[in-house]
């Protein structure tokens, strides 16, 4: 071997030797960090992460296995990582690894999560991506245990949370007064909601004189004489106070107020009064509310003209007595009270009570039922009565409200109850004249004043003719109302009437004729198939002629242009039966059946021609007439009209 060799044979060696001497060092400077990482780690409570994208494994440190009580292993998969997580939290790691490897994101989140033995812990995860050539190949993060901080903060938070909702609710507000040597008394503290009850702040009410400047002057002497107390006797009790005070606004507020006074222990002076003021205005109110209604409960169960009376289930004594149940008995209320049934009704009213009583007390419900009661002079009347449980506390039946009824007067009059029905039904009849002709009335009325104002305030001749026109039109309207109004009192009030043989085809032929320009202006075929003469029924003719005139009106009115109007007639059954058929619009069964009441018009808001009494008048005539009027419509069709007569 040359020199050269051997000096290439040392440099190598050399080389190799520096290099040795270099990973060494390195190794033992990674032995440090790695020394170093795991003290951070085992002091933080975080330990590192990282997946391999490509295999789906994850590589923990020691202190995550230490995080999961587990023991060491170097590897884990994805999936195996996620399972000490809950579904939710999962979810959302998922959600994050795939944005992560998709989009370069990263993230960090405080997740539930639980060790291999149950236990639930808090921990903080975070992901970074890292990229290779360009390409992300792998996650690194870190995940500590927040358990302990975590729950510290959430109870904190609780805290705060629980502080800020008493804090809005809380309407009391609490203070320490110092009493001076002079008796008076300055504020030390104050908290809680003083000013928004009384609308001064602490200080303002300091600047005013102090707390009594706040105090209602009726009511400053009953709180003085309660401080008066307290400075005369060394007394460790607490004094409710309630009083009520002046707002900044001007509102009165009603305040209770509990203080307690602190006595100093060698002389015995009050030092101190520790107290808490709460407003009870709403509570105040709502206790006036309930005793006015109460004296009016009591107002109107003692007017009552019913016999009301009150008493408990066992022993059926009387707790409770109206004015009515008195004078019935002819007893005042301090005789009356507290005495049994037994001594006031005979024995078959207490048996009928006595049962009646325990049919409510199993059925918890209202019971009804007709009894005879005698009152004092003998006389027997008949009550209905209605008895209505009262409950104690564990919702038992305890005490009953007997509500009785004297009807006696009204079975007197049963054998009035035709007389009754009729004044019923008039007054049905007026009730609803009243509703519909106000109706009637109105609408003419109600033109004729905005004619008349518009036919005031104009110069224009034309524009004025037109208002007077409507007036007059109007005037007119309401003029044929009050006369059809009339005539329908008339009727309804008239006896006999003048009956005479009477030659109907000769009435409905003039009807026609007089109806002639109508017929014409809507184009109208008319078909009378009626026979010029003999047709005679029993009848007033001038009734009669009024009847079929409103009923050939309203089947002009309601036909259709161009269309049909026919009248035949026949005999059936020893009557003489006339129709009337249009073929109009007709009607639907709900318009049928209320055809003849007054007023009614198909449309309800009134806008067709007429006043909705011609029918009326007509089934009034017929009905005098001991006739017989029926109506048959097809909605679309036409309506057919019959009328039965007692022929001559």
């Amino acid at each position: 071997m040359d020199d050269s060799e051997n000096v290439n044979t040392i440099s190598e060696d050399r080389h190799t030797h520096t290099l040795e001497q270099r990973i060494e060092a390195l190794q033992s400077e990674l032995a440090a960090t790695q020394a170093r990482l795991s003290q951070i780690e085992r002091t933080t409570g975080t330990g590192l992460w990282t997946l391999d994208l490509a295999t789906n494994i994850v590589t923990w440190s020691e202190q995550i296995f230490t995080i999961y009580d587990l023991p060491v292993n170097e590897r884990v998969t994805l999936e195996q990582s996620l399972c000490f997580f809950p579904e939710a939290a999962r979810n959302l790691l998922t959600g994050a690894i795939t944005q992560a490897r998709e989009n370069d994101i990263a993230w960090e989140f405080e997740l539930p999560s639980a060790k291999a033995t149950g236990e639930e812990i808090w921990v903080h995860i975070s992901g970074v991506p890292v990229k290779d050539d360009g390409a992300i190949v792998e996650i690194q993060g870190t995940l500590q245990n927040i358990t302990i901080p975590y729950l510290l903060r959430q109870r904190n938070q609780e805290r705060k949370e629980r502080y800020r909702i008493i804090s809005d609710m809380m309407a009391d507000y609490a203070y320490c007064m110092v009493v001076a040597d002079n008796n008076e008394l300055k504020r030390e503290w104050m908290i809680g909601a003083f000013e928004r009850i009384t609308g001064f702040t602490p200080d303002e009410v300091d600047g005013r004189g102090g707390w009594s400047s706040l105090i209602h002057p009726e009511d400053y002497q009953a709180v003085n004489n309660i401080l008066m107390q307290m400075l005369n006797r060394a007394a460790h009790r607490n004094y409710v106070t309630a009083y009520r005070i002046i707002r900044k606004d001007g509102l009165v507020r009603h305040i209770e107020a509990i203080n307690r006074p602190q006595y100093d222990p060698k002389t015995g002076h009050l030092t101190h009064i520790y107290g808490a003021a709460r407003d009870v205005t709403k509570q105040v109110q709502t206790v006036d509310a309930l005793r006015q209604n109460e004296e009016l409960y009591r107002v109107v169960v003692q007017n009552q003209a019913e016999l009301i009376c009150q008493f408990d289930v066992d022993k059926m004594d009387l707790n409770f007595i109206n004015d009515a149940f008195c004078r019935f008995y002819g007893e005042t209320a301090d005789v009356l009270v507290d005495r049994p049934l037994n001594t006031l009704f005979d024995h078959d009213v207490i048996i009928h009570f006595e049962i009646m009583r325990d049919k409510l007390v199993n059925s918890k419900s209202n019971i009804r039922f007709l009894g005879q009661l005698p009152n004092p002079a003998g006389d027997l009347a008949t009550i209905e009565w209605t008895f209505i449980p009262i409950y104690d506390k564990a919702h038992e039946v305890s005490e009953i409200l007997a509500v009785g009824h004297d009807i006696t007067d009204r079975l007197r009059a049963e054998e009035k109850s035709r007389q009754l029905e009729l004044e019923q039904a008039r007054m049905k009849i007026l009730a609803d004249f009243i509703k519909h002709a106000a109706h009637e009335f109105r609408t003419p009325l109600t033109t004729i004043g905005s004619s008349a104002y518009l036919l005031m305030r104009t110069n224009d001749p034309e524009r004025a003719q037109k208002r007077h026109d409507t007036i007059t039109e109007q005037i007119s309207r309401i003029t044929r109302l009050v006369d059809m109004l009339v005539r329908l009192a008339a009727l309804d009030t008239s006896g006999n009437i003048h009956m005479q043989e009477v030659d109907l085809s000769l009435i409905i032929r003039q009807i026609l004729d007089h109806m002639k320009p109508q017929i014409q202006e809507k184009g109208l075929q008319v078909s009378f198939d009626v026979p010029l003469q003999g047709i005679t029924v029993w009848g007033d003719p001038q009734l009669l002629a009024e009847a079929f005139s409103h009923l050939i009106d309203n089947a002009i009115r309601f036909n259709k242009d161009g269309g049909s109007l026919i009248l035949r007639g026949g005999y059936v059954n020893a009557k003489y039966r006339i129709y009337v058929v249009d073929t109009g619009q007709g009607m639907d069964p709900r318009s049928v059946k209320h055809l003849f009441q007054r007023f009614y018009r198909a449309d309800e808001a009134h806008t067709t021609p007429g006043l909705g009494l011609g029918a009326s008048i007509a089934a009034r005539i017929i009905e005098l007439h001991d006739g017989h009027l029926h109506v048959r419509s097809t909605p679309n069709v036409g309506t057919t009209v019959s009328v039965s007569l007692a022929s001559c």
